[in-house]
């Protein structure tokens, strides 16, 4: 190839590279054109549906479809400033997203279970709130926790009045006793204080006697705890604790030291 063939590829090389800077600075040009036109079209077309949307929500007020009652129930743990807070009066009635006022409501508070919101027209919101039943305070590690019937953890450090307290990290595995006790309505059951769970179930009464339960047939115990009490009413003495972890036989505490109790034989199984 001669000197010429080599000035003659350089310079279609170069013509070629020109071209194509060309085209890229062509249409870098355009696009930043187009995208400033296009974004100048987009602030305007959002301008005017916000101007419409206004306009709309004034006529749809003057006709009478604004929120002037917000209905509430169901809530007792959840305070209804909670819950008016995520709805705009300001707003027409039909303009109200329902099912973004129930997602938020049912995440602002753990007490929460579940939220129901209809619309009334002409002017009324309806609310109802399904809330987590407390059901015992748990105590695991160096948590307190509120739970509900199912073991569920409703929130932590939390204080309910009237529930019983249930001790142990592993005790929620016996909830099913816990529950058969609390809700057999009994003299007894009326005066747990609390329970606690190691290696066997402990019941502690308001009046400081701790019984000491089989972890095999804690039911069964229960049941002869009962029978023992329409014998002796046991809430009157003054007894510190009572056994009835051995098959067959019941020992109680009076001060220092435990006596076997030979009067009742409750017969429960191993």
């Amino acid at each position: 190839m001669n000197k010429e063939d080599v000035t003659y590829t350089q310079k279609s090389k170069l013509r070629v590279l020109h071209k194509y800077t060309a085209i890229v600075i062509i249409l870098f040009s355009l696009s930043l054109f187009f995208s400033n036109y296009l974004g100048r079209i987009t602030t305007y077309v959002n301008s005017v549906v916000a101007k419409c949307n206004n306009k709309l929500s004034d006529i749809l007020v003057n006709w009478g479809l604004s929120i002037n009652t917000i209905s509430l129930q169901g809530n007792h743990f959840v305070s209804k400033e909670e819950v008016l807070e995520f709805i705009d009066k300001s707003k027409p009635i039909l303009f109200i997203s329902l099912l973004k006022i129930k997602r938020n409501i049912e995440l602002s508070n753990r007490w929460i279970k579940n939220v129901d919101v209809q619309r009334i027209l002409p002017n009324t919101i309806a609310i109802s709130i399904e809330e987590y039943k407390p059901f015992a305070i748990w105590h695991h590690g160096n948590q307190f926790s509120v739970i509900d019937s199912t073991g569920y953890v409703i929130i932590n450090d939390y204080y309910v009045d009237g529930l019983v307290l249930i001790f142990g990290n592993n005790a929620l595995s016996g909830l099913d006793f816990v529950k058969a006790v609390v809700n057999s309505n009994t003299e007894l059951s009326q005066q747990i204080s609390s329970f606690n769970y190691m290696r066997d179930w402990n019941i502690i009464f308001n009046n400081g006697l701790e019984v000491r339960l089989s972890q095999d047939n804690p039911n069964d115990a229960w049941n002869c705890l009962n029978k023992l009490h329409g014998g002796l009413n046991i809430m009157k003495n003054n007894w510190k604790a009572i056994d009835l972890r051995t098959q067959n036989k019941i020992f109680i505490k009076k001060q220092k030291t435990y006596h076997q109790l030979q009067s009742i034989n409750c017969d429960f199984p191993k």
